[in-house]
Order: C-alpha cells, then sequence, then structure tokens
C-alpha cells in the first residue's frame, strides 16, 4: 500500500484550517489539508443563488475578526499578491432600527458616533472604553489568543496586574458582566445598547450571557478600526486566493476526501486514514474539526483520558441561524436616508427585543420577534449586483439548534414596522 507523507496534516479546510496550512508552509513545512467536501472553504461560498448576475455571499461574508486578527496580519501580504481585494466602508458602517422607528448608527469616526448619542456623559463614557481597549490591546490580544494552560496566558495577565489594580481587575469584571449590564451601568441613554446588543449575536453570545461587557467595546473598537470588508467579487474569491497561495506554496489538497480515523502510536498523532489511505505526519497533525467529531470519532478510545472524553461529549452547541437572500431591481428606499448607504442593519430593539429573541431559541422555541440583519454588501461591493440593482442578505442568528415549536406570542404588525419606518 502506498503511504504519502508530509510535516503536516490538516483535517479541514475551513478558515483555521487554510491559515494553518498557510503559515505552517511559509515556514518551510510540507502540509496535506484533507477535506471531506469537493471544494475548500467550509461556510464560505459566492454563489448566484437567486438570478444571473447576483453574487450572493452563502453564509460567511463579513470579514471583520479575520482582517482585524494576527492571521491577516501574517497572511495578507501575500494573499494580496494571489488576488484577495477587500472593499470597507469609510462612513457609516452599520445602523440598528427599532420597531417604534429610532435609529442608531455607527460611523467609522467614533467621536462622530458619540456626538450623535443623546447624553455628552455617554459620549466620553463610550471614547473612554475605546481608549482603554487600546491602551491594553496587545495583552488583551495576546490572552484571547492563548491556550488557557500555556505559559503565555500567565505572561499577558501579567502585563495587566504591572498597571495596577485598575490594571486586571476591570477584564476580569468585563469577562463576567453580560452586555446587557454593561450597557445599563455605565451609560445613560439607550444608543450603545441598541447599536451593540444585537452585534453580540456575531459572537455567539446573547446579551444577558457574560462576557457581553468585553466584546461590546472589542465590538466597536472593530467597526471602527477596520469598518466593514468584505470580498471583492464575493467570499469566494477569498478561498480562489488561498487556493492560489497554497498551491505556490506547494500544498497539497485532497478535496471528496474523508478522514475516518487520527493514527496515534505511543501517545502521539502520526497521520491520518483517509477514504481508505493512509497519510504520515512527520511533524503534526491539525484537526479543524468539532470536539464531537474530535473526541467521539476520530480519535482512537484510548488515545485521550476518560476525564477529557466526558468533557467533550458534554459539549453543546449553541443557536443555529438561518440566511435569505434576495435580488431587488432597485435598492431599498429606507425611510431614513442615511441607512441607504449603511451596509448592515440590525433590525432590533436592543437587549430587550434581542434577549427574549434569544431566550425563545435557546428554549427551541421559533422567536415572534427575531433579529433580522440586512446585509447590503452591494453598496461597497458594486459588482455583484447588475447595474442599478440591489441585493439584501438576510441573518437571523435565533434559530433553535435542536427542531422547536413556534412562540407561543403571536406576530403582531409591529414586526412589520422597522421595514416602514426604516
Amino acid at each position: 500500500m502506498v503511504v504519502d507523507e508530509a510535516d503536516a496534516v490538516v483535517v479541514g479546510s475551513g478558515i483555521n484550517g487554510l491559515v494553518a496550512a498557510a503559515e505552517l508552509a511559509l515556514a518551510g513545512w510540507s502540509v496535506i489539508i484533507v477535506e471531506r467536501a469537493p471544494r475548500i472553504g467550509g461556510f464560505i461560498a459566492t454563489e448566484e443563488r437567486t438570478l444571473p448576475g447576483y453574487l450572493h455571499d452563502t453564509y460567511s461574508s463579513w470579514h471583520l475578526l479575520f482582517v482585524s486578527g494576527p492571521a491577516h496580519a501574517a497572511l495578507g501580504e501575500p494573499l494580496r499578491a494571489h488576488g484577495l481585494t477587500y472593499r470597507t466602508a469609510d462612513s457609516w458602517v452599520a445602523a440598528s432600527v427599532a420597531d417604534d422607528g429610532r435609529t442608531a448608527l455607527v460611523h467609522r469616526d467614533p467621536e462622530r458616533t458619540a456626538a450623535a448619542f443623546a447624553h455628552a456623559s455617554d459620549g466620553t463614557a463610550y471614547l473612554a472604553a475605546l481608549a482603554r481597549l487600546e491602551a491594553n490591546m496587545g495583552a488583551i490580544g495576546g490572552l484571547m489568543g492563548s491556550e488557557l494552560r500555556s505559559p503565555a496566558l500567565l505572561r499577558h495577565a501579567a502585563a495587566l496586574l504591572r498597571r495596577g489594580r485598575g490594571g486586571l481587575e476591570p477584564w476580569i469584571r468585563a469577562m463576567a458582566t453580560s452586555g446587557r449590564g454593561y450597557t445599563r451601568s455605565t451609560y445613560t441613554g439607550d444608543e450603545v445598547d441598541h447599536l451593540y446588543a444585537p452585534w453580540l449575536l456575531h459572537a455567539g453570545l446573547s446579551p444577558d450571557h457574560a462576557s457581553g461587557a468585553f466584546m461590546i467595546p472589542l465590538l466597536a473598537a472593530g467597526l471602527h478600526g477596520f469598518g466593514l470588508p468584505v470580498v471583492e467579487g464575493g467570499s469566494g474569491r477569498f478561498l480562489d486566493a488561498f487556493r492560489s497561495l497554497l498551491d505556490s506554496l506547494g500544498v497539497r489538497i485532497d478535496t471528496g476526501a474523508h478522514v475516518e480515523r487520527i493514527l496515534v502510536e505511543r501517545g502521539r498523532a502520526v497521520g491520518v486514514v483517509a477514504s481508505g489511505r493512509p497519510l504520515r505526519a512527520r511533524r503534526a497533525v491539525l484537526a479543524s474539526v468539532t470536539p464531537t467529531a474530535l473526541y467521539g470519532a476520530l480519535l482512537p478510545k484510548g488515545a485521550v483520558s476518560p476525564r477529557l472524553r466526558a468533557e467533550a461529549a458534554r459539549f453543546r452547541y449553541g443557536r443555529g441561524e438561518m440566511q435569505i437572500h434576495v435580488a431587488l431591481s432597485a435598492p431599498l428606499d429606507w425611510r431614513d436616508e442615511r441607512l441607504r448607504s449603511v451596509p448592515l442593519v440590525h433590525l432590533s430593539d436592543g437587549s430587550g427585543s434581542t434577549g427574549i429573541a434569544c431566550a425563545e431559541a435557546e428554549a427551541g422555541l421559533l422567536p415572534a420577534r427575531p433579529t433580522v440583519v440586512v446585509g447590503q454588501q452591494y453598496l461597497l461591493d458594486p459588482t455583484r449586483v447588475p447595474e442599478g440593482a440591489a441585493a439584501l442578505w438576510l441573518q437571523l442568528q435565533e434559530v433553535p439548534f435542536a427542531r422547536g415549536g413556534a412562540s407561543p406570542r403571536p406576530c403582531g404588525p409591529a414586526r412589520r414596522r422597522p421595514r416602514r419606518s426604516g
């Protein structure tokens, strides 16, 4: 039997697998990527899902966390050389529209955003939160990118401790505080809650989950610093650039190959069996898969401790989500003219409606008043639609993971009001 071999075997070609393979290859490693699907990319694709000439991003679309993170810092220039181009907002970035027509907006300029708050003290507190995050971003970013048992975690925590009691303690408190609690205790008005409570959905949280107080300033800083980057020509071009880069680095990509198990010898992962064929790894096996797949199916029973396997078995998935793609012959005629140039709009009252919808979804119910994310990517990248036309990327992130019933509360006419008043 022919045995293939490389320094590293990467299981899965979602964003994490692609980044790992590229960084290892740039460091001189030989790499094999094994992907079960017929194409790379996981939940990244661009397709004509409605009508010819309309390019819609399937699932992944906004690349704020990638562009603002260390992976882009390392790979941004090589990917640009292989055709990746981002477009982002330079003025109004995002907005929230409530049922009663109230509209709050985020501008790339934090000063301009804060100036629109009804209470001057709220603007001062908002800018102070951003300044505090910026002053500690090196240590905060290091903590977020470190393993819990890593010495690097202690090193970054120590950097905050050296700032005195006010260095680490506020961040610990923020990690234990919900977004709703943070906005109520910090701001007099409701603009910050209205704007950023829906954004917590994009971090997998609800307004009442711990760490929201940490995530809101982080999300705000990202929007001010990077806007809302989308890939010119659609997210599929992101995969084209990665494929080109990996090919140039000699990375081998096996698509349509199902990894059946990870090979373990003397306590060390030494390869995988994919579609009946062994692939040996001289230095590392990286599995970009779920804990359920890794510990429940891929690793041999004796490869990890019973305690770790039991912990993995207790892993629970969060809410589901769905998307609706719409082709329009012309842009939406928003009543608030500012929204006609805003690439992303949340239909939400803030913690109130979004918190209730999350609670319903987590109870297995379809929310009566879900938070609707209205994406208008064509405003940043007109090449995605025919001239003069428009498209909508509608996302609902408060869908039950397990099948449930409908909410007992009826959907009244108020559900439609944002579309008229916005």
